[in-house]
């Protein structure tokens, strides 16, 4: 709540966190948080992670594309996902 409070007085629409070194992301009142994990000291999730997240605007808003991927470069599936951020509440979020 404190994250998405934050980034809506900045103006905001996606925030990258970590210090839990979990990995996920979830869509709070229009915000996407997102946490990438961590390489060299991953909790939660039995790998170590990191994200790479695409933008594309389209007549919804701005669609996001969020891949996680392992050391090795394998994408994990389970955490990876996508959502859209429009000016109505999106709904999304992955977690291990």
């Amino acid at each position: 709540l404190k994250l998405r409070l934050f980034a809506e007085a900045q103006g905001a629409r996606i925030v990258f966190y970590g210090h839990t070194h979990v990995p996920g992301w979830t869509v709070d009142g229009g915000v996407l948080l997102l946490n990438p994990g961590s390489l060299a000291r991953p909790r939660g999730y039995p790998h170590p992670t990191y994200a790479v997240v695409r933008l594309h605007r389209s007549e919804a808003g701005v669609e996001v594309e969020i891949s996680y991927y392992d050391l090795a470069g394998r994408k994990q599936e389970g955490l990876s996902g996508r959502t859209v951020l429009s000016g109505t509440r999106p709904t999304g979020g992955a977690s291990p």
